[in-house]
């Protein structure tokens, strides 16, 4: 991120009600893209079954699922593909991250 302290244009002056606009808008298409990768979780638990279903993959299976959804979001035939598959690859490491956090913690609790 850019800030006073680190204005990557030198040549021009800090205007700090710039960087906030611009940091505002910023955290507005954090927001959106984090609401797509959510409904896209949401899509998945749906058509596979949630977390039953995801925990019974090991870390390769994950590996190999994101990493095919990446190959897709390379080989897309435009922005659009390419972005959605994106967003895939996201909401499937998020999955991921879900279920090692439950296999940890049943570990922990003796599970």
């Amino acid at each position: 991120m850019t800030g006073p302290e680190n204005n990557p244009r030198d040549d021009q002056p800090f205007d700090q009600k710039s960087y906030d606009e611009w940091a505002s808008g910023q955290r507005i298409v954090f927001r959106a893209i984090c609401e797509e990768i959510r409904a896209e979780r949401e899509a998945q638990d749906a058509e596979w079954g949630g977390s039953a279903h995801d925990d019974a993959h090991s870390q390769f299976d994950w590996w190999s699922y994101i990493k095919a959804h990446n190959d897709r979001s390379i080989r897309g035939q435009n922005r659009d593909d390419c972005r959605y598959q994106l967003v895939r690859v996201a909401a499937l490491a998020v999955a991921a991250i879900q279920s090692f956090d439950r296999k940890q913690k049943a570990v922990a609790d003796g599970r």
